[in-house]
């Protein structure tokens, strides 16, 4: 691993390149929640299956743009992960509502039916 620069900063930041792969790597250093950071990212990517796959394709698009540097005015990976995770539960709310309205008027359209059948016939399965 090859250290490219530090950053001075409140909290500095060492950049690396991992030297066989080229990857790119930033440390914070002193960040007192680092490890609850790890921690969180851990159980957000596990627990939420698109997210890891839509963090890396925005990080890829904010690196063509330039603005994937914080400390220049970017979208740090955190940042990003978490707007991504508040989008994701956002939409699943928001799907989970439009599945209760879908079986509401499910239930309502059975109940009319019901209502409608003449006396004695059943229909299938009810």
């Amino acid at each position: 691993m090859r250290v490219a620069r530090v950053i001075p900063a409140k909290l500095p930041i060492i950049k690396c390149v991992e030297a066989a792969t080229g990857l790119q790597i930033d440390v914070a250093l002193g960040a007192a929640n680092g490890c609850r950071a790890v921690d969180l990212v851990t159980a957000a990517v596990h627990a939420n299956p698109p997210l890891r796959p839509l963090v890396l394709v925005l990080k890829a698009l904010l690196a063509q743009q330039g603005l994937n540097e914080v400390y220049t005015g970017g979208v740090g990976s955190y940042t990003l992960l978490t707007l991504v995770l508040a989008h994701l539960k956002t939409e699943a709310a928001a799907v989970a509502d439009g599945l209760a309205e879908a079986a509401e008027v499910l239930r309502r359209a059975a109940v009319c039916h019901r209502r409608l059948e003449p006396p004695g016939q059943q229909t299938q399965g009810g």
